[in-house]
């Protein structure tokens, strides 16, 4: 008995060992949640996501951006100039510097699998992936009726992907993840939506 039992002890010891370390070492961010970023719902039902609209804007913190809306169409322009400004649950922002940390370029939870991504090679502060150049294959091709650089797909308040990560398995044109039972439709977050005037503007 006493050699039956001393050979399953290392054997034991070594399966304990490795299941304690298997998530070691494993980047932070959406790859690691069960959940697609940014969100979208539309409980109102016009097409746009509630998060970028007045009375249910988002900006994912208290300390976000208010909500501003120079052109009078309703959403909020910080969702139409493809700059890094978060709209909805999932902000993270481990160093406080006010840019959601799935977002930041060098931050090892940025652009991680699961949610949209944001890349400025250009230095110009639009994601690439609104932009002509970077656009690429996501559904539908790259519109710029205003002509202001930035796919209108990506100003509208849609569910339109821009970059990696695009999935359409039953082919009618929306994200599977921004649809009803996929990962980044809707989704309550830290505080729901937030009324208009409650963020702080920057």
């Amino acid at each position: 008995m006493k050699t039956r039992y001393g050979l399953w002890w290392p054997a034991l010891a070594i399966v304990m060992l490795l299941t304690s370390c298997s998530g070691a070492g494993m980047p932070a961010g959406p790859s690691q949640d069960s959940d697609a970023y940014p969100k979208y719902v539309d409980a109102n039902a016009d097409g746009v996501n509630d998060y970028i609209q007045n009375g249910t804007h988002d900006p994912g913190t208290r300390a976000g951006h208010a909500f501003v809306d120079a052109n009078g169409d309703g959403i909020c322009d910080y969702a139409q100039n493809g700059s890094a400004s978060w709209h909805g649950p999932g902000f993270v922002d481990g160093n406080a510097n006010g840019i959601c940390d799935r977002w930041e370029t060098g931050n090892p939870a940025s652009n991680q699998p699961g949610g949209l991504r944001f890349r400025d090679d250009n230095g110009n502060g639009v994601n690439d992936y609104v932009e002509s150049l970077g656009h690429g294959q996501v559904g539908h091709p790259f519109v710029d009726a205003n002509r202001d650089g930035i796919c209108d797909r990506a100003q509208n308040g849609t569910p339109a992907w821009h970059g990696p990560g695009y999935v359409d398995a039953d082919g009618d044109s929306v994200p599977d993840n921004w649809q009803p039972g996929g990962m980044g439709y809707g989704g309550p977050g830290n505080h729901g939506p937030m009324a208009n005037g409650r963020g702080k503007g920057r």
